[in-house]
Formats: structure tokens, C-alpha cells, sequence
């Protein structure tokens, strides 16, 4: 599928990629507000937050920078030859950033990216979300994908030119570990269906699309009065931490089991565990501000 229309979009908005000297590290420039970025009574949305960085990743991967002629770590030379799989997300929220739209006016927001790690044939990298006015950090988040070979769809070591040009460009050198995580045999249970509105490109589920179907259950269990110190609407529970684990695929019209439990002493810690029919395809673990 193409990423024309996308980038197009980008362009229009006037949203580009500026590198270091070495393109080694990123920054993209997110121009302006919308709507988009509030919910249903008026809070800053966590999945608002998602999109902000998923679209400054691809215009980072995806639009050269003028200047150079270069995408972010040349992003687009090294997956031009295969499929990647999101693997594992972390995302960490300042709460200055559900603060925002207390201002007086709405900052400029950038998103910084650098390398994390490289692995075989995985790397991740990692992006801060800034108030382009006052400098302060208002978010973090590292995603890890792992290259896979479009005809075998097994995973592919990365290009070794690649990796001898950019080793030196991992700063931290730390591997985002994720690990799968056991289901009690009491967990809240919450069922739903996949819409064609929740597919991307490739016909397969969005991701955010999962961190949505983990705040609908988790409102459903709110208002069953299954989760303890959870009140009212879930919007009004701010989101601290996210540490995703991308096991398996949906496509529209699958049935999804999304399970959801508290932490047995941390009530503002909240597990998901999503199966497509039996097998488990995402886990979340879900951390909010108290």
C-alpha cells in the first residue's frame, strides 16, 4: 500500500523532518491544534497523544528532510524491502500534559527522536514530546519493530550496511522487555467487534485501536462496579504509564475478548489480556495517575 496520500497530507500541513548533522537524531515540528486532541468532556486524550506520535514517526521515517535529502536514520531505505511488526510500545505522560488545555493559549508541540537500540533483526527507537514554547517534556515513547521478510514472514536480520552506519548512533543501548503476563481466572471480561474503521492500510487493526478497546472495557467494568477507585467516566482518569505487547493480528468483523483486571494492592494499575477466539494476540499493562 501506498504511503502517498499520507505524506501529501504532511506536506500540506507543513510537517517535516529536521536531522542532526549526522542523521542520527530527529525533530518534527507539529504545526497546530485540533480538535481531535480532546475528548468527549474536554480532557487532553491519551489516544490523541498516541496519533500525535505515531504521525510525527512516519513524517520522521518517511519525509526527507530538505536540507540533506535524508529520512531519520534513512528509515525508508532500510524497511523499503520488508514488512515490520510493532512488537512492544511504551508510552510515559507527564502530568503537565493533561494540564494544556488549562493555558492561555495552545504551545507549539515538537517530538525529538533518537535510536535506542539495535537488535538482530529489531530496533527501537524512542521520541519525546515537548512544549516547543517552554521546552518542558510532556511525554515518552519507545516502540520496538521487528523487520520481517515479505515472502517467508519470518524475521529478517537487519541490512548490514545499516548497521554498521548507525551503531554508533544508539544512545542508551537499552532493549524495551515486555513480557507476557498470566490471566486470573476472575478477570472482567468485555466483548466486542472489529470495525473496518479500525483497520489501517494493510487491512489489519490499528494499534491505537487496541488502547482504545482497553479504556471502553475498562469504562464497562466501571460501570458494572468491577474495579475499586474508579469512578465516573474513564476520560477523567488520567493515563501515567502504557507498556503494550503486540502478540497477534485482527481484522474486521473478528470477535474480541478483551480481559481486564486491578492490580491486587496499586488499584491505579490495570492489566489487559485481548484473545481473537483463543488465541492472544495483545496485553497492556495500564498505569494511572492516582
Amino acid at each position: 500500500m501506498s504511503l502517498r496520500p499520507f505524506i501529501q497530507i504532511c506536506k500540506l500541513l507543513k510537517m517535516e523532518t529536521l536531522l542532526d548533522e549526522l542523521g542520527q537524531t530527529a525533530t518534527v515540528v507539529i504545526p497546530s491544534f485540533s480538535f481531535d486532541y480532546f475528548d468527549k468532556v474536554g480532557n487532553v486524550s491519551i489516544l490523541a497523544l498516541q496519533n500525535v506520535l505515531t504521525t510525527a514517526r512516519m513524517v520522521a521515517y518517511h519525509i526527507p528532510e530538505k536540507k540533506s535529502g535524508n529520512t531519520f536514520l534513512e528509515y525508508d531505505k532500510l524497511t523499503a524491502a520488508h514488512y515490520m511488526f510493532l512488537a512492544s510500545v511504551k508510552t510515559e505522560v507527564a502530568r503537565g500534559f493533561y494540564d494544556l488545555p488549562q493555558l492561555d493559549e495552545w504551545p507549539g508541540l515538537k517530538v525529538s527522536f533518537h535510536l535506542g537500540y539495535m537488535g538482530s533483526a529489531s530496533i527501537n527507537t524512542v521520541a519525546t514530546l515537548f512544549n516547543a514554547t517552554t521546552g518542558q517534556e510532556l511525554a515518552w515513547n519507545t516502540n520496538t519493530v521487528v523487520f520481517v521478510d515479505k515472502k517467508v514472514r519470518k524475521p529478517v536480520a537487519l541490512a548490514d550496511w545499516w548497521r554498521q552506519k548507525y551503531a554508533d548512533a544508539i544512545i542508551g543501548n537499552r532493549k524495551l522487555q515486555i513480557d507476557p503476563f498470566p490471566m486470573p481466572d476472575d478477570a472482567f471480561c468485555y466483548q466486542l467487534k472489529v470495525s473496518w474503521s479500525d483497520v489501517d492500510l494493510y487491512q489489519h487493526n490499528n494499534y491505537i485501536s487496541y488502547i482504545r478497546y482497553c479504556l471502553d472495557a475498562a469504562m464497562d467494568a466501571i460501570t458494572k462496579g468491577q474495579l475499586k477507585n474508579f469512578e465516573g467516566d474513564i476520560t477523567d482518569h488520567f493515563v501515567k504509564n502504557i507498556e503494550a505487547l503486540y502478540i497477534g493480528e485482527s481484522v474486521a468483523n473478528d470477535i474480541i475478548n478483551v480481559f481486564l483486571w486491578q492490580h491486587p494492592t496499586d488499584h491505579n494499575t490495570l492489566f489487559f489480556s485481548m484473545s481473537n477466539g483463543k488465541e492472544v494476540i495483545f496485553q497492556n499493562k495500564m498505569q494511572f495517575f492516582p
